[in-house]
C-alpha cells in the first residue's frame, strides 16, 4: 500500500494508494475464501494448516485434529523460541468453544466409554488418550506426545501393530483417530464421588408493580407454557417472585433464569438504589469504570460455581442498573446476559421471546471444569471468557453452553521442537442435560519453525482480533482507556514492523508492506478501537459499555469478526431469481446511494437503511406502502408481503439472524432522519462521530509507528 513520503512527522491527507481499492477490504477477502474453499471438504489431517475463515461454510472433517469449530488459533505455526515469539509480538492464542454446533452433514462426536476403568490417562502430565500418544515395544507401552512419559497400555486396551508401527485398531477407536471425542467419567470424576443429579431449572420473575403495568410479566408467564414443553423432562423448579432471593436459588444446581427490571434495588446495598450513571471525566473515573461498585455481586459469584449454578440474567431497565456489578454473576457462572433498554411489549417482544427460546435450547454442559494441557516447551498463562477461577490451571463454569468460547493465550518456558510442533489439549468435565459426568476431549496439533515467515503465513487476523478484544478488555478493568488504546496500537505496529523488517523485500519506506495473512488487521483494530467500550466519551451510557464488554469476553471468532466490522448488503442490487444473497459491500458512506436499499448486521443490532430516492417498486415489494414517505421508521420487523422481493429479503435476515447467539431487533433507518444518525455510527471505516479515526487516518497512524520503529 503506497502512502508516499511521510514529511515532519505526519501522514499526507490525500487517500493512500490502494486503501481504497476492494483488495484491502475484508469484504474482498471473505469472497475470495468463499470462492476457493467454499463448499469443500477440509479435512484436520495435516498439522499446522490453516482453516477457512469463519465466514466461509465448508464440510470439516475430523481426521486428528480438532474441527476449527472448536478450536481457532490466532497461529498455526509457533516460534521456536520465545526470543523468536517477542520479537514478532503476535500474540499466541486459542479460542476455544467447546460445545459448538457442528452442521448436519458433519460427524457428531463419538462417546468412549471404558466402563469402571474411566479414561486412559499418562501417569505423568495426565493428558488423555489422544492421536498423539505413540505406541511402542509391540503396543505394550505408549509414549506421550506431550510429556514424553512412556506408560503401560493397559491389557484391555492392548493391540497389535501394523506395519507403519500404527495399532491395526486406529481407525475404530475415535480417542485415536480423532480430534475430538468424549469419554464417560467415573465415579472419580464426581462430586463427593457420587452420580450427579440432572441439572434444575429455575425461573425467577420480578412481578413488581411496573412489569405487571407493562405486560412484561404477562408475557413472560404466557411464554412459560411454550418453554416448559421444550425442556427435558427430568427436573424442573418454577419460582415467581417479588424480590430476588439468590441464595437459596443458587443451592440447586442448574440453569437459574432471572427475568428483572431493576436488581440492584432488590439485593444490593440500598446506595445504590438511585446511583445516576457514572460519566468520564478524568483518567482516576476510567480505571473505576468498569469496576464493580459493590462485593455483594462478587461474593454471589462465587457461590454460585461452588454450588454448580449457572444464572442467565434478563434486564428491562430504563435507568442505569450497575451492569459492571450485577454482571459478575452471569460472568463468573458461565451463564448469559440480556439487556432491553426502555422495553416496550409491542416493539420488543419478539426480540426478547426469541433470546429465550434459544437460550433454552441451547445445548450445556453442566458444573464444567475445564483444564489446558500442552506439550513440553510452552504453557497456558491466561484465560479470557465467562468463567470463574480460583487458581491458575482449572477453568470453572456453572455451566457452558453452545455459544460461549474460552480465550487461551500461551507463552513459552523452553525451546520447541520443529519436528513434533506444539501441542493442545483441551479436556471439559461436566454434566450432560440427563445427569451424566462426562468428559469432553479436543486435540490440536500446530507446527512450529524457527523462520520469521512461517509464522507470519500462518496467522488469522479473525482470531487476533478475538485475543486481542478480550484483552484489552480485561486490561480496561486496572488501566486507563488512553493506555490500553496506546497499547493496541503500538503492538499493530510492532508486528507489522517486524515483518517488514525481516520478511519483507526491498522496498520503498513510503510503502506500508502488510503480510497477506494480515492485510485487513489494521481495519479490524481500528474498528475494535472506535468500539463503544474503549472510546472515553461520556456520551456513551456506562450500563451499555459494561454490557458490550461482557458479551465479547464469551464470543467466538465469528460473532467478534461480525460485531467490529458489520456486514453491510446492497438490497437494491439483490436478484430475486437467484439463490444468492447480494455480495457486502465495505461500512461506509462512500458505498451509500440516495436511490439504494442496504441492510446492516453485526450481530447484535440490524438496520434496513432507505436512501431518499429509493425505486417505489422496491419500497412497495418489501412494505407493502406506496413510497419513501409512507415507510413507518417505528415498525421493527418487515412485514409479510407475497412477492420476490419481500420473500428474498425476510430470508436473507432469517438466515443471518440463525447464524448469531442474540437476536437482533430490525430498526428502519430512513436517510435524513433520526435513525440515520444511529445507523452510521456502524460504518466503521468512516470517522466516528465520538472521535475515532477513519481507517484511511489509522493506517497513516500505524505507517508513520512502524517507520519510527525501523528508524
Amino acid at each position: 500500500v503506497t502512502l508516499g513520503k511521510v514529511q515532519n512527522g505526519t501522514c499526507p491527507r490525500d487517500i493512500p494508494h490502494g486503501v481504497s481499492s476492494d483488495s484491502f477490504s475484508p469484504n474482498h477477502l471473505i469472497e475470495n475464501d468463499k470462492a476457493s474453499r467454499g463448499g469443500q471438504i477440509y479435512t484436520t489431517n495435516i498439522r499446522g494448516q490453516v482453516p477457512p475463515l469463519v465466514t466461509t461454510e465448508c464440510v470439516i472433517q475430523d481426521q486428528g485434529n480438532a474441527s476449527p469449530r472448536y478450536i481457532r488459533c490466532t497461529a498455526y505455526c509457533f516460534p521456536s523460541s520465545s526470543d523468536m515469539a517477542k520479537q514478532a509480538q503476535i500474540p499466541l492464542a486459542a479460542i476455544i468453544k467447546p460445545f459448538a454446533i457442528v452442521s448436519p452433514n458433519e460427524t457428531p462426536i463419538y462417546v468412549v466409554n471404558h466402563g469402571e476403568t474411566g479414561p486412559i490417562r499418562c501417569n505423568r502430565c495426565k493428558a488423555y488418550m489422544c492421536p498423539f500418544m505413540q505406541f511402542i515395544e509391540g503396543g505394550r507401552k505408549y509414549q506421550c506426545g506431550f510429556c514424553s512419559c512412556i506408560n503401560d497400555v493397559p491389557p484391555f486396551f492392548f493391540q497389535h501393530l501394523d506395519h507403519i508401527g500404527r495399532r491395526i485398531d486406529h481407525y475404530e477407536r475415535p480417542e485415536l483417530s480423532l480430534g475430538s471425542y468424549e469419554y464417560v467419567a467415573t465415579l472419580d470424576y464426581c462430586r463427593n464421588n457420587k452420580p450427579p443429579n440432572p441439572p434444575a431449572y429455575i425461573f425467577m420473575i420480578d412481578v413488581s408493580y411496573n412489569n405487571i403495568k407493562n405486560g412484561l410479566v404477562k408475557l413472560i408467564c404466557n411464554e412459560l407454557k411454550t418453554v416448559l414443553d421444550k425442556l427435558p423432562s427430568f427436573k424442573l423448579t418454577l419460582w415467581i417472585v417479588v424480590t430476588v432471593s439468590f441464595q437459596q436459588a443458587a443451592e440447586c444446581a442448574g440453569k437459574l433464569f432471572i427475568f428483572h427490571s431493576s436488581l440492584p434495588t432488590a439485593e444490593a446495598p440500598g446506595k445504590l438504589k438511585n446511583r445516576e450513571d457514572k460519566k468520564l471525566i478524568n483518567t482516576d473515573k476510567e480505571k473505576t469504570l468498569f469496576q464493580p461498585q459493590v462485593n455483594f455481586y462478587e461474593s454471589l459469584a462465587r457461590d454460585c460455581v461452588a454450588s454448580g449454578c449457572c444464572v442467565n440474567l434478563f434486564l428491562f431497565p430504563n435507568q442505569y442498573v450497575d451492569v459492571a456489578s450485577m454482571g459478575l454473576v452471569t460472568m463468573y457462572t458461565g451463564g448469559s446476559l440480556y439487556k432491553y433498554n426502555n422495553f416496550q411489549v409491542h416493539a420488543d417482544a419478539p426480540q426478547f421471546l426469541s433470546d429465550l427460546r434459544k437460550d433454552i435450547e441451547k445445548r450445556t454442559g453442566f458444573d464444567a471444569i475445564m483444564r489446558v494441557r500442552t506439550s513440553t516447551g510452552f504453557r497456558a498463562t491466561d484465560f479470557f471468557g465467562a468463567i470463574y477461577m480460583n487458581n491458575t490451571t482449572d477453568v470453572e463454569m456453572a455451566a457452558i453452553d453452545s455459544d460461549k468460547a474460552i480465550t487461551v493465550e500461551f507463552k513459552h518456558d523452553d525451546k520447541l521442537n520443529e519436528d513434533s510442533g506444539a501441542l493442545i489439549q483441551c479436556a471439559v468435565l461436566y454434566t450432560s442435560i440427563s445427569g451424566q459426568r462426562r468428559l469432553r476431549v479436543h486435540n490440536i496439533g500446530l507446527n512450529c519453525s524457527s523462520q520469521l515467515a512461517d509464522l507470519y503465513k500462518s496467522c488469522e487476523t479473525d482470531a487476533l482480533i478475538n485475543f486481542f478484544a478480550k484483552s484489552a478488555f480485561k486490561a480496561i478493568l486496572n488501566q486507563p482507556l488512553k493506555t490500553v488504546r496506546e497499547i493496541l496500537v503500538n503492538q499493530t505496529a510492532r508486528m507489522l514492523a517486524c515483518y517488514r523488517k525481516n520478511c519483507a523485500t526491498s522496498s520503498a519506506v513510503s510503502q506500508l508492506i502488510l503480510p497477506d495473512a494480515m492485510k485487513v488487521l489494521p481495519v479490524y483494530m481500528n474498528c475494535l478501537l472506535k468500539s463503544c467500550v474503549l472510546v472515553g466519551r461520556p456520551e456513551i451510557p456506562t450500563d451499555e459499555r459494561a454490557y458490550h464488554r461482557q458479551l465479547v469476553m464469551s464470543m467466538d471468532v465469528a460473532d467478534t469478526q461480525l460485531l467490529f466490522y458489520p456486514q453491510l448488503l446492497p438490497i437494491h442490487t439483490m436478484d430475486v431469481k437467484s439463490d444468492a444473497f447480494p455480495t457486502a459491500v465495505r461500512c461506509s458512506e462512500e458505498r451509500l446511494s440516495e436511490g439504494g436499499v442496504f441492510f446492516l448486521a453485526n450481530g447484535l443490532n440490524m438496520f434496513l437503511w432507505l436512501g431518499v430516492s429509493a425505486p417505489p417498486e422496491l419500497i412497495q415489494g418489501i412494505f407493502n406502502v406506496p413510497s419513501f414517505a409512507h415507510v413507518s421508521a417505528e415498525a421493527t420487523l418487515l412485514p409479510e408481503v407475497d412477492n420476490p422481493y419481500s420473500k428474498k429479503l425476510r430470508s436473507l435476515m432469517d438466515y443471518i439472524q440463525s447464524k448469531r447467539p442474540y437476536s437482533m431487533k430490525l430498526l428502519i433507518a430512513k436517510q435524513r432522519e433520526q435513525a440515520d444518525m444511529l445507523f452510521r455510527q456502524y460504518l466503521v471505516e468512516d470517522k466516528s462521530i465520538y472521535g475515532g479515526a477513519s481507517y484511511v487516518d489509522f493506517l497513516c497512524c500505524v505507517h508513520k509507528e512502524i517507520c519510527q520503529l525501523l528508524n
